[in-house]
């Protein structure tokens, strides 16, 4: 199938008239992405609008067809495009659909039906998949993570609009998406493209900040698996922002609470001794808390954790429940019952040079419902952290 394909691309490339080209973003993956240009003939003379079919180029076209036939949602939605185009009966020239870029006049593109599509509408569709692309592969490197203030974030050419085609003037104009434009890619261009949410340019801009470029940042693009990515993608993208109730605000800031006091109480009172505490990351607690709770409604009854020193006794005391008196003990060094200790019993390695943040223990934890779930902590026999793959 793939051959043929081939020898009807030849066969109309012959035929092929002359295009203004235009070429995406190198960092973006579009088609024309490929280190050597390539056409749909794979000759020396490439059509202008494909100069990406070269035959040195010839192998990874047709794998990338081959992919595509078996399921368009594996290769990237430029491919997707590009093949359906084809298909359609578009002529050499017109298959490739180009991003927005300096240079106009481009000749329109029929739609996948083979209607002849606005080239604003298409142009506006290109350049802002492209640009919220930039925005999920670099706007982690802008994210408001200095909350002193201390460094000025960084201006990324990447991120700005006049890369793809826009201009000021357009940040007031609603941006119209075709239907089913985003080929299966899960997040903010599917949302766009369902037809029921309309935005202007600087709202979707404000939007993307918001979401990439605020007091979170995010990097995940260089992920291999979609589905992976999709899901990632769903989560940070999502127009409606689920809103949390006030109690659970407050039951998170409790939980937050809890192991704040816990690094604040042993710093001050044991302020000479060794300790390898999670300040700065107390938010493991309510994080890690609330993943056991989502998993008990999902059926899980056993919990398994393995995990180094850097904040073990905060998880022990507020997520396994130790009790707190028996990790003072341990730092006070009166946790040795001395009869017991000095009596030959060989099979008694409790005391055998484990220190407080080598040990483990178990819990069972009922909730309110009657869900129950047995929590263990794995002791860490040594410091070559050999627990942590369990």
């Amino acid at each position: 199938m793939t051959q043929q394909w081939l020898a009807k691309a030849v066969r109309r490339s012959v035929r092929a008239s002359v295009a203004n080209a235009r070429v995406a973003p190198s960092h973006l993956n579009a088609p024309n992405n490929v280190a050597s240009r390539w056409t749909r003939a794979f000759s020396s003379t490439p059509h202008p609008s494909e100069t990406f079919m070269t035959g040195t180029n010839n192998a990874y076209v047709e794998e990338m067809y081959s992919n595509w036939k078996s399921n368009p949602s594996s290769v990237h939605k430029s491919w997707d495009v590009y093949f359906r185009q084809i298909e359609s009966g578009s002529v050499p020239g017109e298959a490739f659909i180009p991003p927005p870029t300096i240079q106009q006049g481009v000749t329109p593109v029929r739609s996948v039906g083979g209607a002849v599509a606005s080239s604003t509408e298409q142009n506006d569709a290109l350049g802002l998949s492209y640009l919220i692309r930039a925005y999920q592969v670099r706007g982690h490197e802008a994210a408001n993570l200095d909350p002193l203030g201390l460094q000025e974030r960084p201006e990324l050419p990447d991120l700005d609009i006049k890369m793809y085609g826009f201009t000021e003037k357009d940040l007031d104009r609603v941006i119209a998406i075709p239907k089913n434009f985003s080929s299966g890619v899960s997040g903010f261009l599917e949302e766009l493209a369902d037809g029921n949410n309309s935005m202007t340019l600087g709202q979707i801009v404000e939007r993307l900040k918001e979401t990439y470029c605020s007091s979170i940042g995010v990097q995940y693009m260089h992920m291999l698996n979609r589905e992976q990515c999709n899901w990632i993608r769903a989560k940070m993208e999502h127009l409606v922002k689920d809103e949390e109730s006030k109690e659970k605000k407050m039951h998170i800031l409790e939980r937050l609470a809890f192991s704040v006091v816990f690094e604040r109480f042993l710093g001050n009172k044991y302020n000479t001794t060794k300790r390898f505490g999670l300040d700065g990351a107390e938010s493991l607690i309510p994080g890690l808390k609330f993943m056991i709770d989502r998993g008990t409604e999902l059926g899980m009854e056993h919990l398994v954790i393995g995990m180094p020193h850097r904040g073990r006794l905060n998880v022990l005391s507020n997520v396994i429940r130790k009790p707190i008196q028996q990790i003072f003990k341990e730092f006070q060094g009166t946790h040795i019952d001395v009869e017991s200790y000095n009596e030959p019993d060989v099979e008694d390695w409790s005391n055998a040079g484990d220190v407080k943040y080598h040990l483990g223990t178990s819990y069972d934890r009922a909730y309110p419902d009657g869900r129950q779930v047995h929590l263990s902590l794995v002791a860490n026999p040594s410091h070559l952290e050999a627990v942590d793959p369990v």
